[in-house]
């Protein structure tokens, strides 16, 4: 046994990417042998997603076999001894002849301690296809142990090999009601809140199925704070989007839904987004372009506060005709500030709150491409 162990601690494995004929492997070799340590996991990673899609690994004959052995001997062992390798190219390379079934029951035991393994073993998963629900909610639990490990190392894990891959809605959708606040956070990162595109919108709508959001909702908050840092940012640099809602507009909803259960504080809300708008209207800017951004910050804020309006829990009554007329007024301003034909689909869904403003009654939820 102790042989078995010795063999484990001499597996040192090397690539040769700058032998490749291709000019991204040989630029990515420097890179690859520089950053082998844990504090420049990221260049090292970046280099290994280049030789990944470029010349690959050369084969580790037996690699798979001792692999297996040690497994079967003492898999916590196997990890210990994983951990300790100063060379984040030999976890890389032992993990190749790991299968995910059993990289999976290590998530589901808690049995990881070392954030190199576990980051490479929640890599590896996605790569397979899609998962039976058990093994979701074990990639889901290794999810948030790596967040509770390096929020940094979550945040990029998400955004290289886990967000809008159909195979991960069910790992997502088992994370999100455990997900902390920092967890939030970092996951906000990851959204631009300029994409309606239908696969981002699907992908959040799969992943919020279902969900008890009056559990999540709390904890959920930063998402609401990205979003208004995105508006305030779209809204200084003169960014128009193209429509008045985002990827994340059902999960926006909900969270703000849970905020206001009650029809005279959605109400409130709804006035104080009309103030900052009327205020917004009136100030001095560098063109015309900026000012048309802030209107549309304030009316995308606006429709998604109609869609919490229409849910409310309790019976609603009518919104308050005064608010219908100063938001309807703004609503007004955006003749002055453009007339585009290739606007024709934000156009449509400002005439729909229009509608609701004037008639003041329930209509459509919105709806990915």
């Amino acid at each position: 046994m102790d042989e078995l162990w010795k063999a484990l601690r001499s597996v040192h494995c090397t690539t040769t990417p700058e032998a490749s004929r291709r000019r991204t492997d040989q630029n990515y070799a420097k890179d690859l042998q520089a950053s082998q340590v844990e504090d420049h996991w990221r260049t090292f990673y970046q280099a290994v997603d280049a030789l990944e899609q470029g010349c690959g690994y050369p084969p580790f004959p037996k690699l798979e076999e001792l692999c297996k052995k040690a497994i079967a001997c003492d898999e916590g062992e196997f990890l210990r001894i994983l951990g300790e390798k100063p060379s984040m190219m030999d976890i890389v390379v032992i993990l190749l002849h790991v299968d995910s079934e059993t990289m999976l029951h290590w998530m589901e035991t808690g049995m990881i301690s070392n954030v190199n393994v576990l980051f490479e073993c929640l890599r590896r998963i996605p790569q397979g296809g899609p998962l039976p629900e058990q093994a979701e909610t074990a990639a889901a639990k290794g999810l948030l142990q790596l967040c509770a490990f390096s929020p940094e190392r979550f945040q990029y894990l998400l955004q290289i090999s886990v967000l809008f891959r159909e195979g991960c809605v069910g790992t997502v959708r088992a994370m999100l009601p455990r997900l902390t606040e920092e967890g939030w956070s970092r996951l906000s990162a990851c959204v631009t809140f300029a994409d309606m595109g239908g696969k981002h919108f699907r992908f959040w709508n799969q992943c919020a199925s279902g969900q008890d959001w009056q559990v999540i909702g709390p904890r959920a908050e930063p998402l609401l704070r990205a979003w208004h840092r995105a508006l305030e940012k779209a809204a200084a640099e003169g960014t128009a989007w193209s429509s008045l809602y985002n990827e994340v507009s059902n999960l926006l909803i909900n969270i703000l839904l849970n905020r206001m259960d009650t029809p005279g504080v959605c109400e409130q809300a709804i006035e104080e987004v009309i103030v900052q708008a009327e205020t917004a209207m009136y100030q001095w800017y560098e063109n015309s372009l900026q000012q048309r951004a802030a209107l549309l910050a304030t009316l995308s804020q606006l429709e998604h506060l109609r869609f919490v309006w229409l849910n409310l829990r309790e019976t609603t009554p009518p919104l308050s005709a005064a608010l219908c007329r100063r938001a309807l007024g703004l609503i007004e301003q955006r003749r002055y500030l453009w007339d585009s034909p290739s606007d024709r689909g934000i156009c449509q869904e400002i005439e729909r709150l229009r509608e609701w403003l004037n008639t003041r009654q329930p209509t459509g939820t919105p709806q990915g491409d």
